[in-house]
Formats: C-alpha cells, sequence, structure tokens
C-alpha cells in the first residue's frame, strides 16, 4: 500500500511538472506570435505614421541606426528581428537547433 501511495505522489508531482511546461511553453508561443505580428506591421505603421510615430517604431525594431542626408546609411535588427531575416524560409527546427 505504501508503494502504491509512493508512485500515485510521484505521478502527481511529474504532472504538477508537465502543466507548469504546458503554460510556459504556451507564453513563449504568444510571445513568438506577438514579435512576428510586430515585424509585419512594422513597415505599414512607419509608413503612415508621423515624426514622432516613425522615430517609436524605428527604436522598436531597430539598432545602431544612420542616416546620411536623407538616405539609410545602414542599419542592425534588434534581436529577434534580425534573427528572423538571417534565418532561410525553408529552413527546418532540426537545421536551426544544430
Amino acid at each position: 500500500m505504501q508503494n502504491l501511495n509512493n508512485e500515485i505522489t510521484t505521478l502527481e508531482m511529474q504532472l504538477k511538472k508537465l502543466n507548469g511546461k504546458s503554460e510556459n511553453e504556451e507564453s513563449t508561443l504568444e510571445l513568438c506570435k506577438k514579435h512576428f505580428l510586430t515585424a509585419i506591421k512594422a513597415k505599414k505603421e512607419f509608413e503612415n505614421a508621423h515624426d514622432c510615430k516613425k522615430r517609436g517604431v524605428l527604436k522598436k525594431v531597430l539598432l545602431n541606426l544612420f542616416i546620411q542626408g536623407k538616405d539609410l546609411a545602414s542599419f542592425k535588427l534588434k534581436d529577434p528581428y534580425q534573427s528572423m531575416i538571417e534565418v532561410s524560409k525553408n529552413c527546418s527546427f532540426v537545421e536551426l537547433s544544430g
């Protein structure tokens, strides 16, 4: 009987751990979705905004922005946006992880 109680306790603890991971995975998925949507919307927001709002959009996605005259000389995207650019469209998860 004691062995059965120990096994039940162990299984309940494992179940709690799995439930915790599930919530964490959902929040990670939501964060990824948010970043993708931000990247998709950034161009449209920038084109339709006034100067102050444009500055905010640029601050959200860019690092090290250099402007020469009226042209964009160079820039680097913030993570995770830079990572999105570096990954090929047909790349598999296995290629990314290893």
